[in-house]
């Protein structure tokens, strides 16, 4: 029911007005026999339309008028009045006037027109403030989405964007509106993506497209969409950022193919072991000399124990592609993995505060595996394992060094091939395939005689810096 302020220094014809606007039950109607009466009343609650006479004292209906707007914005507002001079029926409409209705001989005539001008102004402002609050609500959900929304032409221009965009590829909105959005797509998925944008021209809707825009940085990734036209020209499209599902899709593809190349390197050097335990126990069956016997039985438990070595190895890494790679914090999985370790009375020191790597759940075995090495390898004098990064143009590269030995120059690429080695020969080898997976690159660069140096090449998008990493400092690890 619209609430109806009307305003008259008519005590009377206030009186007759709110009788004859309320008595079919359509309003509810307040009087004032003042403009500043009314807008103490508008001050104090809410009104659908308002109802003034033009000639008041104190101040007119076009006064009035200039305050209310000024003030309550465009409320309904109804001159009715008895007087009908030109210029203020121009003054009132230039001021947003909403009717402009004049009082005559018959009453009941004039009051049910005002009634109607009373139910046209509600219906109006009802359809025009709908589409604007519905449009607030729109622009709302526009800027507060998660996920990349867009509306471009058929021409390839974005038109608008949401903040996300921001978030997430690192542009400005001001760079990209306007902006032919093919000049961000990665060179080998432009032929699927024109493909796509004419079946848009065409009217169909695209689902689960995906290709790869560049990010400021120079990084692309991986977005997927749901696009459809709109009218001739347009189109409306959501997307989002599943970089990361791709990067987990790709190294499981990866962990799978290394999975399978582990396991028939672990069948091809148990099945030369079991060769040789079955060459010596046929030796062993002709009686030797008990000198050549012994040689025999030696041979026989070095054989076995190499075989337990490499059962016991897939057992480590059984879990090589099964679990999706992770974010995860390069020195606390670095600790964990010292942890676990015989360091006697070696240092570990850590320059990292808070390094995030996308990387294998294996990490934490490939850290051991070198901390392992120096331990075995890295000479008497070796007494501080160090771990520290620096980013470049690049990436990230991580260090992990001692002061022992080091790696001899012509050693250096050879300590990653199968078999190389004085223990099982996989552990470097396997450490890199494992670091693959995610992209992650690993090489020495240690100086000979001044200690070992691997470092871990993490690409762009690969590593983040987190708040919620762990972090230490010169962190002294004894038993």
């Amino acid at each position: 029911m619209p609430s109806v302020l009307y305003v008259d220094d008519e005590p009377e014809l206030l009186t007759l007005c709110r009788l004859f606007l309320e008595k079919d039950g359509r309003n509810t109607v307040e009087t004032a026999e003042s403009a500043a009466e009314g807008l103490r009343k508008l001050r104090a609650g809410r009104f659908d339309v308002i109802i003034s006479d033009y000639l008041m004292p104190e101040s007119d209906g076009v006064d009035f008028l200039k305050q209310v707007r000024a003030e309550f914005g465009d409320i309904p507002f109804i001159i009715f009045t008895g007087k009908g001079r030109e210029e203020v029926v121009i003054e009132a409409i230039n001021l947003g006037v909403t009717f402009y209705l004049q009082k005559g001989s018959d009453p009941a005539s004039r009051f049910s027109e005002l009634s109607r001008k009373i139910d046209i102004a509600v219906h109006r402002t009802k359809t025009e403030v709908a589409p604007q609050e519905k449009s607030g609500e729109l622009d709302q959900f526009f800027t507060l989405a998660l996920d990349l929304l867009c509306i471009a032409d058929t021409d390839g221009y974005f038109r608008r964007l949401n903040p996300a965009w921001e978030m997430i590829l690192g542009w400005r909105i001001d760079e990209l509106e306007g902006k032919k959005f093919l000049d961000l797509v990665h060179p080998d998925d432009l032929p699927a993506t024109a493909r796509a944008m004419e079946d848009l021209r065409a009217g169909k809707g695209i689902v689960n497209f995906v290709n790869r825009f560049r990010c400021k940085d120079g990084i692309y990734r991986w977005i997927e969409w749901r696009s459809f036209p709109y009218g001739e020209k347009l189109m409306y499209a959501a997307a989002r950022d599943i970089t990361e599902r791709k990067q987990v899709e790709q190294a499981l593809q990866l962990a799978n193919k290394k999975l399978n190349l582990m396991a028939e390197i672990t069948r091809h050097d148990i099945r030369n072991k079991l060769t040789v335990l079955g060459g010596y126990l046929s030796l062993l069956k002709e009686y030797p000399p008990k000198t050549q016997a012994s040689m025999y039985v030696e041979k026989l438990m070095e054989t076995t124990t190499i075989i337990a070595q490499h059962i016991e190895f897939t057992r480590l890494y059984q879990n090589l592609g099964v679990i999706p790679p992770s974010w995860q914090n390069v020195q606390t999985v670095f600790l964990r993995a010292c942890s676990h370790a015989d360091l006697q009375q070696v240092q570990v020191r850590s320059d990292l505060e808070d390094v995030e790597i996308f990387a294998d759940p294996l990490l934490e075995r490939v850290f051991y595996n070198q901390i392992d090495n120096t331990m075995r390898y890295g000479g008497p004098k070796k007494t501080c394992i160090s771990l520290g990064a620096h980013e470049t143009d690049d990436g990230l590269i991580i260090t992990i060094e001692d002061d022992g030995v080091g790696i001899p120059p012509q050693d250096k690429e050879k300590i990653f091939r199968r078999g190389f080695g004085k223990n099982t020969g996989l552990g470097l080898f396997l450490a890199r395939e494992i670091l693959s997976i995610t992209g992650i690159g690993l090489r020495e660069t240690g100086v000979y005689l001044q200690g070992a140096r691997f470092e871990l090449f993490i690409p762009k998008g690969s590593y983040r810096f987190g708040s919620t990493a762990n972090q230490h400092e010169n962190i002294r690890t004894v038993p």
